[in-house]
């Protein structure tokens, strides 16, 4: 099943004038449709095929249990965090946690303990960069 091109750019989230206000993009080709969110309920979107707004998604394959918020978090603040800390936030995303913790010679407590802690930290950039806008 062919899906929006929404779905393929950085934008998506709270970044462009579509998710933000939920009105049309002047400029893009779309067709309206209307989802179905339960049996008793759905809502009107988009099915985008161009968008002027548009900026390609750079995938890195996310292991299956990942807190989507928190990747995306991630992606979005990772400038604020250290290299070392990227690392353990990467390994983290697509590896199985012992091996993660394993290449970065920790036991894992400490790597869980770490983990926590840039979640907090990320939880807290996005809370302050929300209070700027």
């Amino acid at each position: 099943m062919e899906e929006s091109l929404c779905w393929k750019c950085q934008k998506s989230c709270s970044g462009c004038s579509w998710s933000k206000s939920f009105k049309p993009v002047e400029g893009w080709t779309a067709e309206r449709r209307m989802i179905k969110n339960s049996p008793y309920e759905s809502f009107e979107s988009y099915f985008v095929r161009e968008c002027p707004e548009f900026k390609q998604k750079h995938f890195i394959k996310v292991k299956g249990n990942v807190d989507m918020d928190f990747y995306y978090n991630f992606k979005k603040f990772k400038n604020s965090l250290t290299e070392k800390e990227q690392q353990i936030l990467m390994l983290y995303f697509t590896k199985r946690v012992v091996d993660s913790a394993k290449e970065l010679n920790m036991n894992l407590r400490t790597f869980f303990r770490k983990i926590a802690k840039l979640r907090t930290e990320l939880k807290n950039i996005e809370i302050l960069s929300n209070l700027w806008r």
